[in-house]
């Protein structure tokens, strides 16, 4: 190993101490997280490939894997995320290190892991982490490829490449890009054979849709089971316009002050033609996709997904740094200090490196549900927002058999059932219920008694808990 590489092993070692310092003060903000974690808790209950998922499937095999080790829905998912996301400082920095710049490699290795958004994923069960990790391997391998021309780097660009596209979509669209500049820059023999691994998967799901459903495509969305069921208006022009900011202040919230070196390196970038022009096009053209689908709102404001635009933006602060001086130095610093401060200044969503719930009574009211829940007891939780809903939920370490968590101020014939079916199954458990929602409504209640008015079960109750939102019970169905 060269001696002057030896401080990326120090960053990695520094981050991996601070995430799993910060591990027991992380709560779990995100919806998305918990249902990944109790999707990945069903498939290790029963081990199968998957071939219907709103989401890539390979990141429920990953959670299931690591629920496999370490029994602990809350913590061993974070765990995994956060040593993928130490992990991917390594070829981070030798891809960058190649492509831009030797001396500027370990600042921008230091933002990537500084970066407030990228650093918040890590600390939930999020897909980017793995799918990041990915992303960088295959520009690593792609990047060696281009300077030495062996073929297999370009395969196993491919091997990453669909691996990737098991986790999220997004690695489709890659595959594509990648594809194209495989053969502008190394020729039709190198980009068949990137092609030929790296369609593996999604061939593999064209495939087998085709076959199931006779519509390629249909599959994919066919068993969601956590749908939205949002109704959305149409759309005015503040509408349109916080679609057009809103990507472009998570990226200054992901980068801080290094954005606009950034935007101007990648600016020079694609004018000059350098090297590095290739990594410059996959940022344009993922960002204007990016920006486009959220214009036209066929995605969702979610800061999380800047994450890529974030990882393929920050390389071109190295070339910043090819000549370090003292000046450089105090600002870097200064720039990686004010990247995380202001986070918590300018930020949409509470977006935060460490993430914390908005409302903390949550975390009081997880506490009581977890102490009184009697052992293989159900679990009811009406929709109390995002946040506060799948914390609770996913506290209590049960899984998607043991729970019914209600997505939205919606109730058809779907919950209803899933409701009865957690009561008739389990005798004993807690019920959250929200004051005035819609499942509020279709209930009686009584000092002692709680009735669904779509059931027929008769619940003796034990309150636990009472505020101006929302009511906790123990019920017991003889």
């Amino acid at each position: 190993m060269v001696v002057k590489d030896k401080k990326i092993f120090v960053l990695a070692a520094a981050v991996l101490i601070v995430k799993f310092a910060l591990l027991p003060l992380a709560q779990n903000a995100d919806s998305d997280a918990a249902c990944r974690t109790w999707l990945g808790l069903a498939w290790l209950q029963h081990p199968e490939w998957l071939t219907h998922s709103v989401w890539g499937p390979f990141h429920f095999y990953m959670t299931g894997a690591a629920l496999a080790i370490w029994n602990n829905p809350v913590y061993a998912p974070v765990a995994l995320n956060i040593l993928l996301s130490v992990v991917m400082l390594f070829p981070f920095y030798y891809f960058v290190k190649r492509e831009f710049s030797p001396d500027g490699a370990f600042a921008a290795a230091c933002l990537l892991a500084a970066s407030p958004i990228i650093f918040r994923n890590s600390l939930m069960n999020m897909s980017e982490p793995p799918y990041l990790l990915l992303l960088v391997v295959v520009l690593n391998f792609l990047s060696r490829g281009f300077h030495g021309k062996a073929s297999g780097n370009f395969v196993f660009a491919g091997l990453f490449a669909t691996i990737g596209a098991g986790i999220r979509f997004e690695f489709w669209i890659f595959i594509a890009l990648m594809a194209v500049i495989i053969l502008v820059k190394a020729g039709i023999k190198h980009t068949l054979l990137f092609l030929a691994v790296a369609m593996l998967y999604p061939l593999s799901v064209l495939l087998t849709h085709f076959i199931t459903d006779n519509y390629s495509l249909k599959g994919m969305f066919r068993e969601y089971p956590w749908s939205l069921h949002v109704d959305q208006p149409p759309p005015h022009l503040t509408d349109y316009l916080r679609r057009i900011w809103f990507y472009p202040l998570c990226l200054l919230i992901s980068l801080g002050p290094f954005v606009f070196i950034a935007i101007a390196r990648i600016i020079r970038t694609l004018k000059l033609r350098l090297g590095a022009a290739w990594c410059g096009s996959l940022f344009v053209v993922f960002y204007l996709i990016t920006a486009i689908n959220a214009l036209y709102g066929t995605i969702f404001l979610h800061a999380r997904f800047v994450s890529t635009i974030s990882v393929l933006g920050i390389p071109f602060i190295a070339p910043w740094f090819a000549e370090m001086t003292a000046l450089k130095k105090r600002l870097a610093i200064l720039f990686v200090l004010l990247t995380a401060a202001l986070s918590y200044v300018y930020n949409v969503g509470n977006i935060t490196p460490l993430p914390r719930l908005s409302n903390q009574t949550a975390v009081q009211v997880s506490g009581i549900v977890n102490h009184n829940l009697p052992p293989g007891g159900g679990l009811i939780v009406d929709f109390w927002e995002w946040e506060n809903t799948y914390y609770v939920a996913l506290q209590t370490k049960l899984g998607l058999d043991n729970l019914c968590v209600q997505e939205g101020n919606v109730l058809d014939s779907t919950r209803r059932a899933a409701i009865n079916s957690i009561i008739g199954r389990h005798k004993q458990g807690i019920i959250l219920l929200v004051k005035k929602s819609l499942l509020w409504q279709n209930s009686a209640i009584s000092d002692s008694t709680l009735k669904f008015k779509f059931g027929n079960q008769l619940l003796n109750t034990q309150l636990l808990f009472d505020n101006e939102q929302i009511k906790v019970w123990r019920y017991r169905y003889n």
